[in-house]
């Protein structure tokens, strides 16, 4: 028999320590092996034996791939932003290296978990030391972040492909300077009349480029209002954890006065860029105008609709930016120190006021507001709510069936008592049941017409609910209850559900006109005719 060894380190080959496993070939005296990897390289020997001799014969396993990892990876003479990195190659497998991909990581980078970044791509490096192959590569001159602890790791590639990473070099550090970018977000607005308040965004320690000497400079000048600089003023902040700025103004002149602001950072080894001009107002003052013209009218029973002259929205007027108007209100029986307040916003002229209490006298003010507050108050003015709407529902409810699209409905009417206002008419709201009540259409029937109405142009097939009111100045009364619903059309006739033709067209209408006539007693109203 014949027994298959491999010369590579010596050591028999066992089918199964392998994965995918070592396999015999179709043919006596090959060997299979799947999947090749660099470990498979070797010299491999057969060995033929009997009991007299034993025929030997070997090969050599050649496996070409990406190269190795580099090894003895440094980076020396870093500057703030540039440095040049050295290692030394690994094997190459089999052939030549090309290229190399350099990567980077700061300390920063590891503290928020950040991966690695790609500093040099595809760029070829320059031999330094033939006698044990030194590589060394010149980065780019703005490659590295300032003021930062960097580490480096160097991929080789070839024409198979791209190797394994070597190991992080050690971590050196960049010099400082000064910073790159400008304060963003630079925005304010707000605090107590006169003052200039003045948010934005903190540069992280990252951007600073430099330690524990991180400061900002502002710069305002007033624009459109008082005399103008080309600078009025600037200031050094130091910068540790807060990201505003308050400086008090001349509150009499500079209210609401929008001034140019632009800002920059520095530390001890410069200046960064200055941030464009960004337009913010100082703090508001409270209008000094009130409103005019006042006056008010009843909606209903429980809500009054007030109108003013409104005041002209200027920077001396309002003293600020118009939010709306306050409508202060109050029973002329009570004391104007137990007033409510109405928030009206925006500049139209007129706000309603609900929830009032029917046939009582209020006493109504208007009065403009910014953010700094409310101005004067207008003259008061005197209106009564409406009485009561109708407090009794409609009676007696019948609904009939006319055509598939027409219905005829009566009802009882009712008397207004001495609390409640003179009825006007009647409403008859009707809606599919699929839909909500707000969705009702409203047929009106004015008082002293006959307590009945035809409903036209509904849909045959479909189910409604109908319902009945009066109504007033007071508003709309209570509804007719319950509801009735019912369906337009015979359902068999519009389902194909019954025979065709129909013999009996007066019998049907009787019969299922029948059936709507005697479920209310049930208190469920439905009906369904065919024509």
């Amino acid at each position: 028999d014949a027994i298959m060894q491999r010369k590579q380190k010596e050591q028999e080959i066992s089918f199964r320590r392998r994965y995918p496993p070592y396999e015999r070939g179709i043919r006596p005296g090959h060997l299979r092996i799947e999947k090749l990897t660099l470990e498979d390289a070797g010299v491999y020997e057969c060995i033929m034996k009997t009991s007299i001799a034993a025929i030997r014969i070997h090969t050599t396993l050649v496996v070409q791939g990406p190269p190795g990892p580099p090894g003895g990876v440094i980076s020396v003479d870093l500057t703030s932003m540039s440095g040049r990195v050295q290692w030394t190659d690994g094997a190459s497998n089999g052939r030549i290296i090309e290229t190399y991909n350099i990567q980077d990581r700061t300390a920063w980078d590891r503290d928020e978990g950040g991966d690695w970044v790609y500093v040099a791509t595809n760029v070829t490096a320059k031999l330094i030391d033939e006698s044990n192959g030194r590589q060394e590569y010149q980065l780019n001159e703005t490659a590295l972040t300032p003021w930062a602890s960097h580490e480096f790791r160097i991929q080789a590639v070839n024409i198979l492909g791209e190797g394994q990473w070597s190991a992080p070099s050690p971590q050196s550090n960049t010099k400082q300077d000064r910073p790159f970018i400008y304060p963003h977000n630079l925005r304010g607005g707000g605090g107590k009349t006169g003052d200039l308040l003045i948010e934005w965004d903190y540069i992280f320690l990252k951007k600073q480029n430099a330690t524990n000497s991180y400061n900002t400079e502002l710069f305002w000048n007033y624009q459109r209002h008082g005399p103008v600089f080309a600078w009025e003023a600037s200031f050094m902040i130091e910068q540790v954890s807060t990201f505003m700025f308050i400086t008090t103004t001349d509150e009499i002149s500079y209210f609401w006065t929008d001034c140019g602001i632009c800002m920059y950072a520095f530390n001890n080894i410069g200046a960064g860029p200055i941030s464009p001009e960004v337009e913010i107002y100082s703090a508001e003052d409270m209008p000094q105008v009130q409103p005019t013209a006042v006056g008010a009218w009843p909606l209903n029973a429980t809500s009054i609709n007030v109108t003013w002259q409104s005041i002209e929205a200027s920077r001396d007027n309002i003293r600020g930016e118009l939010v709306g108007y306050r409508i202060k209100y109050w029973p002329e029986a009570n004391n104007e120190t137990q007033a409510l307040i109405k928030l009206h916003l925006g500049s139209s002229s007129n706000g309603l006021i609900v929830g009032l209490v029917p046939d009582t006298r209020y006493w109504v003010r208007v009065m403009a507001y910014n953010r700094a507050g409310a101005g004067p108050e207008s003259e008061r003015f005197l209106e009564r709510t409406w009485r009561f709407p109708p407090l009794m529902p409609p009676s007696a409810v019948h609904v009939k069936p006319i055509d598939p699209s027409t219905i005829f409905v009566t009802w009882r009417g009712v008397t207004p008592g001495p609390r409640e206002e003179p009825l006007e008419g009647y409403k008859i709201k009707i809606w599919e049941t699929t839909q909500d009540f707000t969705q009702a259409n409203d047929t009106l029937i004015p008082v002293g017409e006959d307590l009945e109405a035809y409903i036209e142009e509904l849909t045959p097939g479909k189910t409604y609910k109908l319902r009945v009111l009066a109504y007033s100045r007071g508003g709309d009364g209570k509804l007719s209850s319950p509801p009735w619903e019912f369906q337009m059309g015979d359902p068999d006739i519009l389902r194909g559900l019954a025979p065709q033709p129909v013999p009996y067209l007066g019998t049907t209408i009787f019969t299922t006109f029948l059936v709507a006539f005697f479920t209310p007693i049930l208190k469920y109203r439905a009906f369904s005719f065919y024509i």
